[in-house]
């Protein structure tokens, strides 16, 4: 799995992938529209990120929770996660 690699890099590119998915899966125009322009922000200032999750198999496990978060639409739990994958917590 990609969250398991020492090289955070491929999970950030998938990670904008996962998030543009979320984005456009909302429908709010105004929100995607604000979150398009941003994105190349985003993955400007995310070059070279290191992950708050150092661990390959802590990210990996990290990972496998937020899909069963958003999979069983848990919007807490989801939000807990990426808090914590992104060291705001």
């Amino acid at each position: 799995a990609v969250a398991e690699l020492s090289d955070v890099q491929p999970l950030v590119n998938l990670s904008f992938v996962f998030y543009e998915f979320l984005t456009a899966v909302t429908g709010n125009s105004v929100f995607i529209s604000v979150m398009s322009q941003a994105a190349l922000t985003f993955r400007r200032n995310l070059e070279g990120w290191p992950a708050h999750l150092a661990e390959p198999a802590e990210r990996r496990a990290s990972y496998e929770r937020l899909r069963e978060a958003v999979a069983t639409r848990n919007a807490v739990e989801a939000e807990q996660i990426m808090r914590t994958q992104h060291g705001l917590v």
